[in-house]
């Protein structure tokens, strides 16, 4: 992933992006649907990304650590019936990407789905934002500290 100083205005809505990740996840035929777990933990790594290129969020909600890594408190609300099982999607995502927001978005989905929802948290927790707030259960993990570490995992 290629760097870029553009920075953008666009930020996204939470639940569509959610969508959009459940129905790429379906479509890539990949042996397992995505758990609540797994997707609160794509969504860490799609807003890192995110930061790191442009400079601004892709979504406005705040992202927590938790004792299972980064979590997001609508989307645990939203699939709180299926943190840990597969969440069943069947739609079309509605939702209408900048062209380099959908290829960083696809880029990072296609290097991190394929680890497991633990998986995901155990790497997230061994990378410095969520480190710094490790033994602060529930404190939001720094924007800026996403930023700055994505920016080194940016090629």
């Amino acid at each position: 992933m290629k760097k870029t100083n553009k920075e953008k205005a666009t930020t996204y809505n939470l639940f569509q992006l959610a969508e959009q990740l459940l129905f790429m996840a379906d479509w890539s035929g990949g042996s397992e649907q995505l758990s609540g777990a797994k997707l609160m933990k794509l969504l860490y790594f799609e807003q890192g990304f995110h930061l790191a290129k442009f400079g601004t969020p892709l979504f406005d909600e705040d992202i927590h650590i938790g004792v299972y890594g980064p979590y997001i408190d609508e989307i645990c609300e939203r699939y709180s019936d299926n943190l840990y099982s597969s969440i069943e999607y069947n739609g079309r995502p509605d939702i209408v990407m900048e062209e380099e927001d959908y290829e960083l978005f696809y880029n990072v989905f296609v290097v991190y789905n394929q680890y497991s929802a633990s998986g995901l948290a155990d790497i997230a927790k061994k990378g410095s934002p969520c480190r710094k707030v490790q033994g602060q259960l529930g404190s939001v993990i720094s924007r800026k500290e996403m930023r700055r570490f994505f920016k080194t995992k940016l090629r």
